[in-house]
């Protein structure tokens, strides 16, 4: 009955998705999108951020943005309450 936390680290060498894995992504994430409690996305990819920016109004649960060097203070916002 406990809902996860994700960590989701986009490093500098991300450049992004190929069609294929945008595909198998969206289908694990949808069927799981409700299971989340708190989405941490670590990345200075601004596409990236303006995507999730656009689209965490419609996650369930609570999603923040943090540049790669807050990666320390996204895992402790994960580990909190």
């Amino acid at each position: 009955g406990r809902k996860a936390r994700l960590l989701l680290e986009l490093g500098a060498g991300f450049e992004g998705y190929d069609t294929s894995a945008v595909l198998a992504d969206s289908a694990l994430d949808i069927g799981h999108l409700t299971s989340f409690e708190r989405i941490a996305v670590v990345t200075d990819a601004e596409w990236v951020r303006r995507a999730i920016a656009a689209f965490s109004p419609l996650i369930p649960g609570e999603v923040r943005l943090f540049g790669n060097a807050e990666t320390d203070t996204a895992r402790g916002w994960i580990r909190e309450g």
